[in-house]
This record gives C-alpha cells, structure tokens and sequence, in this order.
C-alpha cells in the first residue's frame, strides 16, 4: 500500500458504504499511510463515503449507513478535518438522515450534492458546481 501510494500523487476514495471501507481502508494499511502521503504533498480527494472517512469519526454517520457491514474495533476516522462531514443534504434518499445527523451535529460540515468542501492548509472553502 506505502509504495503504491508513493508513486502517485492523488489518491481519490469513492463512493460506498462507509463502515466497509473504513474496515478495509484499515485491514489493508491504507489508513495508516495516509498521513505521510499527504505529508509529502499528496492530494485527498473523497466523495461521499471517502469524504465521511476524512472526519475525526464516522460512529456519527450511522443513520445514515448501517455500521453492521464493516467489522471495525473503533470508529477513529482520519481527522483529515475537524468536525464530521455530512454529504447528501439534498439527495432523495439519503436527505432525511443528513438533516437528522446535521441537527444532531450541528458542528458539522454539511453539504448538497452539488457542492465540494476545498481544504488547502487551514483555509477551506465550499464551492458548487
């Protein structure tokens, strides 16, 4: 996993459940590279489940996706941010429970699907398409 990861300079983490692929993100070894990837000027980019993982945290997602599916000792997420990330405050299906982790989170970063949080050193910015 290290030495894919150092021969590339984007790492993208898609889309899915978020407890399986923070399961696997650990069985694998790829949480734990990470930190360094980024260290050296590596680029995250992660969409819905991939984003959720970059929270300090995902036990907060669970009304949103069923933690039954991933086999997890802890819920420490990356901490690539500082508060929980919330996608999907305006998808069909997924809304209801964004709105209901979001109230009870309201620290939260929460957005539509048309919008993308950017986080260049301490400066973020949420921008839409």
């Amino acid at each position: 996993t290290k030495a894919a990861l150092d021969k590339t300079d984007i790492l993208y983490m898609g889309p899915g459940h978020t407890f399986y692929l923070h399961e696997h993100m650990k069985k694998s070894g790829l949480f734990d590279c990470i930190p360094s990837f980024l260290d050296r000027g590596g680029i995250y980019i992660g969409s819905s489940a991939g984003s959720i993982v970059a929270s300090p945290d995902i036990a907060f997602i669970a009304p949103m996706d069923d933690p039954r599916p991933g086999d997890l000792d802890d819920t420490k997420a990356l901490g690539l941010i500082d508060k929980p990330f919330v996608p999907h405050k305006d998808h069909v299906r997924m809304g209801k429970a964004a709105a209901e982790i979001a109230k009870n989170n309201p620290d939260a970063i929460v957005l539509n699907d048309n919008e993308a949080l950017i986080i260049q050193g301490k400066k973020t910015d949420i921008i839409q398409s």
